[in-house]
């Protein structure tokens, strides 16, 4: 889900998927 997902691309850059999502 978005929240997993937000957890991940903390670490990685703002360009990985759609953290702004």
């Amino acid at each position: 889900m978005l929240l997993e997902r937000t957890l991940q691309e903390d670490c990685l850059p703002p360009h990985s998927e759609g953290k702004l999502d």
